[in-house]
């Protein structure tokens, strides 16, 4: 009875997925879409597909095609949904969904997939694939954000600024970030920006930088694979998680703001743990100490690491090594790398306390009372009040949406443990994404996901290779079911960019051809949006900068009555019109510059 019903609702689901695929688009989650769908056009499929998997069965004689035609035509669907609705909740819903259904389709198809033969160089090319996938689409995407004028300054602006100045001077100036030429190192410690400086040298293009975050994210799929091997994993478990990770939602629409230093935390964390896994120490700090040039919070990652190492019992079967070191060297190094992480963190607040703007601890200030100000008093709340880090990190709508899409499309694997060591290595999520109430720390959309989501492929690994076979075989379809219904209602909306550049790409032509008409020896003052575009020069400012500059270029193309404004304040000022395109740009150039 139960194929009988299994094959109806395959059924129904391919007939409502074939009338909303090619009629739903934009309005499928509505009642309007429902009374004007036909009923004859639905039944008549239905009724087909019903026959055609019926007549297999006779066939066959085995019910393997109803059970994976079930599983195959959920995940279509509910990748459909997912894409229409966007709501995180609903696509861990639907998510739900599927995962029923591979569980139910698996004991057919699970065995064949486990005696299906495929050579090893293929799988390792499919993993190739999927990091180039991730490379291309978002790489592409958001070059496509630079070229349409979508990047403002902050961030963007930002770092071609400082990039041109790394190139010209060696220096990481910039004029844009605090209105002021000043070393970006004293906002944020980065200095494993230079690793990309030698691609920037030959290529000197804003597309560099967004093209380099791609790449250096895509990468992480080569200590993804290494890391199944070295658990024991067979190589279509690492094609899988590869694809997984390719796929994984907060990996690219974490670079939809642009390139950020962050991106660098997702692979060198992976080959950290990794080199932890092989016991390869040096190697190991290595990759610690280019985690942490990364910025000056990455201490956290590493110090958690060290404290994992100290607690994992990594030690158990080694006690007849012939030194105290050999013994206890996994603890040993953890210590090290505990207390190593931690005076690199209090030297870097110390230096942008004193010689910088500051560590930034206001995004922790909902552990602060009144009077209370920066770290030691967060540290201090947290210890005697550990009820306040739940109240504050699961507080609202958002941040439970932001765990969800973090954990679903991992099939909720990096908790599938008994170890409690292992918990240690999700608190990084919980204190740099859970616990601040800076709305961007809590978004998929922001660079502050990559150093958590490495832990979070560490540990789906390494509980994953710990399964039972059938387990583990279910719990990894699963997750690369839920990352594709995932990523198809996140970050695959980014495509609009496409038809963005289409639509506006004689606006976008014109307003090149005026930028680049502006002397690259000239100052400048201008919107955000358009800084990007014209920050490989010395100065560059925004529009409402009180630094004297050359130029002013005034973004016409949103706000009007705010651009009007400007306009009319810098006309009023003796500044003089060069240019005026009307719903697009204006530029204007200041009585005191004298050149040509």
């Amino acid at each position: 009875m139960s194929i009988y019903f299994s094959r109806a609702v395959a059924a129904w689901f391919a007939a409502f997925f074939v009338t909303a695929y090619f009629g739903g688009k934009d309005w499928l989650l509505t009642p309007a879409y429902a009374s004007n769908a036909s009923l004859i056009y639905t039944g008549a499929i239905f009724a087909a597909v019903y026959v055609v998997l019926t007549f297999i069965h006779k066939i066959t004689g085995k019910d393997t095609v109803d059970r994976a035609s079930l599983a195959i035509i959920t995940a279509a669907c509910a990748i459909l949904i997912a894409r229409e609705s966007q709501n995180p909740f609903v696509i861990t819903a639907v998510s739900a969904g599927v995962a029923v259904a591979i569980i139910y389709a698996e004991r057919s198809i699970g065995p064949l997939l486990s005696s299906l033969k495929v050579p090893r160089g293929v799988l390792v090319c499919g993993a190739a694939l999927a990091a180039l996938f991730f490379a291309v689409f978002t790489g592409g995407l958001t070059s496509l954000r630079y070229l349409t004028y979508s990047t403002p300054n902050y961030d963007f602006g930002i770092f071609v600024n400082m990039f041109h100045n790394m190139r010209t001077r060696l220096l990481p100036l910039v004029t844009c970030e605090r209105d002021m030429l000043l070393s970006h190192f004293k906002v944020h410690i980065s200095p494993i920006y230079y690793l990309i400086l030698p691609f920037y040298a030959l290529f000197p293009s804003p597309l560099t930088l967004q093209i380099a975050q791609a790449v250096i994210l895509a990468s992480g799929v080569l200590p993804i694979y290494l890391l199944c091997k070295k658990k024991g994993l067979s190589d279509k478990y690492g094609f899988a998680f590869s694809l997984i990770y390719a796929l994984y939602p907060a990996l690219s629409g974490g670079c939809f703001y642009d390139i950020h230093e962050n991106c660098f935390l997702a692979p060198l964390i992976l080959w950290t743990l990794y080199f932890f896994e092989c016991r390869k120490f040096a190697a190991m700090f290595v990759s610690a100490a280019l985690v942490l040039l990364v910025k000056e919070d990455a201490p956290v990652y590493t110090a958690f690491i060290g404290i994992y190492m100290l607690f994992s019992g990594s030690n158990a079967g080694q006690e007849d090594e012939n030194t105290f070191y050999r013994r206890h060297r996994c603890k040993i190094n953890g210590i090290i790398l505990f207390c190593a992480s931690l005076v690199y963190f209090l030297f870097a607040a110390y230096y942008l306390n004193t010689h910088g703007q500051g560590v930034m601890a206001y995004r922790y200030e909902n552990f602060l009372d009144f009077g209370q100000n920066g770290l030691l008093d967060f540290v201090r709340n947290v210890i005697v009040n550990p009820a306040l880090v739940f109240g504050e990190s699961f507080d609202m709508a958002e941040k439970i949406a932001f765990l969800l899409l973090m954990l679903a499309p991992l099939a909720f694997l990096p908790v599938m443990t008994a170890k409690p060591a292992r918990f240690i290595l999700l608190l990084p999520m919980l204190l740099v994404n859970h616990m601040s109430d800076y709305q961007y720390q809590y978004s998929i959309w922001f660079q502050y996901v990559f150093g958590s989501l490495a832990f979070l492929f560490y540990l789906a690994i390494v509980n994953a290779a710990e399964l039972g076979e059938r387990a583990r075989r279910c719990a990894v379809l699963v997750s690369a079911a839920a990352a594709a219904v995932a990523f198809s209602g996140t970050s695959l909306t980014k495509l609009y960019y496409i038809d963005k550049y289409k639509e506006e790409y004689e606006d976008n032509r014109r307003i090149t051809e005026i930028l680049e008409a502006i002397p690259a020896d000239a100052s400048v003052k201008a919107s955000s949006f358009l800084v990007p575009k014209l920050a490989q020069r010395d100065e560059i400012y925004e529009l409402q900068s009180r630094n004297p500059t050359d130029y002013a270029v005034i973004d016409l193309r949103f706000d009007t009555t705010r651009a009007e404004a400007r306009y009319s304040l810098l006309i009023a000022r003796g500044w003089t019109e060069i240019v005026y395109e009307e719903d697009l740009v204006a530029v204007l150039v200041s009585p005191d510059y004298t050149g040509e």
